[in-house]
């Protein structure tokens, strides 16, 4: 049985992911995140994510039928850590 080989090749603005002929270029732009994995970046619980992000204060991008799966762009993150939006209490 033949596999086939994936080749992954990591430069510092882009990715470029080719399983095909064809390489997928994926910007950092469209790098998402879950809100768990959010929450493990900003080290806070998986809710203080969701209400800021209900709050506006961290764009999140939803996706899927009913739009009820949420990611957050890694640079948004960035951002708004940049920005210093974090507070011990997201419910204030």
């Amino acid at each position: 049985m033949l596999r086939q080989a994936f080749c992954f090749i990591y430069t510092p603005q882009e990715e470029i992911v080719s399983q095909t002929e064809k390489p997928i270029i994926a910007s950092r732009a469209l790098d998402l995140l879950t809100l768990a994995e959010t929450a493990a970046v900003l080290k806070v619980s998986r809710k203080a994510v969701s209400v800021w992000v209900n709050q506006g204060a961290l764009p999140a991008v939803r996706l899927g039928p009913g739009k009820r799966l949420i990611r957050i762009r890694r640079s948004d993150l960035e951002d708004f850590i940049a920005q210093g939006e974090i507070t011990a209490d997201p419910t204030d």
